[in-house]
């Protein structure tokens, strides 16, 4: 078993290996793409004032593995390459930030921009916040429409770079962007929007202009789906830990959420990132200890950056868990039919730098010490990646496979996963060579929706990363609401072998102890199950997702203070922190079960 489980994680390989001579491989059953759809450059104005200089056409450059340089000063190398990838930079303002770095431009000598110059970020910030109120908007550095020309000048190379970089078969570029929406009190209600191909658009429609998810979707529809000419777009919530709430209103909480729209559009959400996981909640009362894993201590921006005002996350829909429950409650389309997936939302242009040994800081905030450079939020981590399940390398495959949600997300590692339900599947699939082709002939894959009068059995499968790191646990997370409507949610496990507690990541600068594995031999390569819910209710709307884990790994940060001079590590503030040992995961999509009459795509 442990065999095919291994052929089928790296079947894309071999696709990609033809698909790099011309013979573009249109595998029979979908094949696994590793990717990265939130990747920040230059012409976002955060960005530029954290000094990266890197463009889109570096960032895809870097994801096909190349060297990059993201500023004069810095270089930095892969340490894999990706199927795919999305340059998403900010619609707000797009570009702005080149103003104040060209001197022939107009808004060069502006206050804005010399306070910029020589604060990064800091100028844009406040001559944003003084256009808001004396009339020049969004700011000093934006006067003669300067802002606009060169917002529309920045999508178009953001555009062409996309263009450019697709390559069908081998490697796929998404024309894309983020509409970075806010709501009340900093929390984030900001989305990906990616496109199937080139959507025509002078410029993305930012949440400037287009304030709720509900205007973004109104401006997608007339400028894109109902245009006739074949666009399509999809959005991705991301950072929902961070929304407060907000990013996904409990029924009735907002009478102006367009549920059609949503269903339509949010077909996917992050669940993990470089600004934390999202998965489910891990304050008090919580019985979930894995839910722990990259969990914020903070609920929104405005406690990041004031400390005073910083609240605790809370129980509530800002974790996805708790949105996916909520979605249930909807007799019409689920606005919260969600796919799952991982991404970085790097500001260096870095698409899919997630392994923890080489991690540089996404936002190139380092703690300088006698000539070293140290990431200094310990409480940040790499991100993750999005992998999509298609027939081919293709966008329109890839983008169909995201539509349908059949997709999952990983915290950086490339662990193998599959996840089926149905009513007619053999009870002998994990010792079937063609348990794969019965699996999709019979069965719904990870992303769809099953509507049975009996209860539903699910397959599992889920194979170690190719850097060895064996697997730990593979879990089922069932969630579901009663006839009172009472939500609840269990988390089944359905294998898994003793976690490894005996070993050390102890800071040290002996080459002995630099090995970021801890006890790689105590566990298993691959893990496969069956399961029927022994109370399944037709009655009770219910979702599943497949959660594995793997053995304990180092941190990021111990891995990078274990390689300074103790005195060093004793200055560097990340090297203070008690996280130091993490579990890498993967999150499958859910699929969901409905009564007849509540089925949806």
């Amino acid at each position: 078993m442990q065999t095919r489980l291994k052929i089928t994680f790296i079947g894309t390989l071999a696709g990609l290996a033809l698909g790099a001579h011309g013979d573009c491989i249109r595998h029979e059953l979908p094949q696994a793409y590793f990717g990265d759809l939130h990747v920040h450059t230059a012409l976002s104005n955060d960005a530029n004032g954290m000094g990266i200089r890197a463009l889109p056409d570096d960032a895809y450059r870097y994801a096909r593995g190349e060297t990059i340089a993201v500023n004069d000063t810095l270089s930095i190398t892969p340490g894999w390459t990706l199927d795919f990838a999305a340059v998403t930079d900010h619609a707000e303002q797009l570009g702005a930030a080149t103003l104040c770095h060209n001197p022939q431009s107009p808004s060069f000598q502006s206050w804005s921009c010399k306070l910029e110059r020589n604060r990064p970020r800091l100028g844009l910030l406040l001559g944003s916040i003084a256009g808001n109120f004396w009339g020049e908007p969004g700011g000093p550095h934006c006067a003669h429409n300067a802002c606009k020309d060169v917002q529309r000048s920045a999508w178009q190379e953001t555009v062409r770079a996309a263009e450019t970089a697709n390559d069908p078969c081998v490697f796929t570029s998404f024309v894309a962007y983020e509409w970075t929406g806010n709501g009340s009190g900093g929390a984030t209600i900001h989305r990906n929007v990616i496109f199937n191909g080139n959507p025509d658009l002078s410029n993305p429609f930012s949440a400037l202009d287009y304030k709720t998810p509900e205007a973004l979707f109104g401006e997608l529809r007339k400028h894109c789906v109902d245009k006739g000419t074949g666009c399509d777009a999809l959005t991705i919530p991301h950072n929902s830990n961070l929304s407060k709430g907000q990013m996904f209103p409990r029924k009735g909480d907002d009478p102006e959420i367009n549920i059609a729209d949503r269903h339509y559009f949010d077909r996917l959400a992050e669940i993990i990132q470089h600004k934390g996981a999202s998965e489910c909640y891990s304050g008090v009362g919580a019985t979930d200890e894995a839910c722990s894993f990259e969990a914020l201590p903070y609920a929104s921006f405005l406690g990041k950056f004031l400390p005073i005002a910083a609240k605790r996350p809370e129980n509530d829909t800002s974790n996805l868990r708790e949105a996916l429950k909520e979605g249930l409650r909807f007799d019409a389309s689920n606005p919260y039919q969600l796919g799952l997936i991982g991404s970085t939302d790097t500001h260096l242009a870095t698409a899919g730098q997630v392994q923890e040994r080489r991690y540089r800081e996404h936002h190139n905030k380092n703690q300088r010490i006698e000539g070293y450079s140290i990431p200094k939020q310990a409480e940040l981590n790499p991100g993750g990646l999005a992998v999509i399940y298609a027939h081919s390398n293709t966008r329109q495959d890839l983008f169909d496979s995201m539509k349908r949600r059949e997709v999952y997300g990983t915290s950086g590692t490339r662990i193998g996963l599959r996840f089926f339900a149905s009513d007619d599947l053999p009870e002998d699939l994990c010792n079937r060579t063609d348990a794969l082709t019965i699996a999709y002939t019979h069965g719904q894959p990870m992303g769809g929706t099953v509507s049975h009068a009996k209860a539903p059995s699910f397959f599992a499968m889920a194979n170690s990363a190719p850097d060895g790191t064996p697997l730990q646990s593979l879990q089922l997370v069932k969630a579901w609401i009663d006839v009172n409507g009472t939500e609840h949610e269990k988390v089944i496990t359905l294998n898994e072998v003793p976690k490894a507690d005996n070993a050390s990541c102890a800071l040290s600068t002996s080459s002995s102890n630099k090995n970021t594995f801890i006890n790689a031999s105590d566990g298993k390569t691959a893990f496969c199950a069956q399961w029927q819910d022994p109370d399944f209710n037709s009655d009770q709307p219910s979702v599943y997702y497949l959660r594995v884990l793997e053995q304990p790994t180092c941190r990021w940060n111990q891995a990078v203070c274990s390689e300074l001079p103790a005195d060093i590590a004793a200055q560097a503030s990340t090297c203070q922190t008690t996280q130091t040992v993490i579990q890498e995961r993967a999150w499958s999509s859910p699929i969901w079960f409905t009564a007849k009459d509540r089925s949806t795509p």
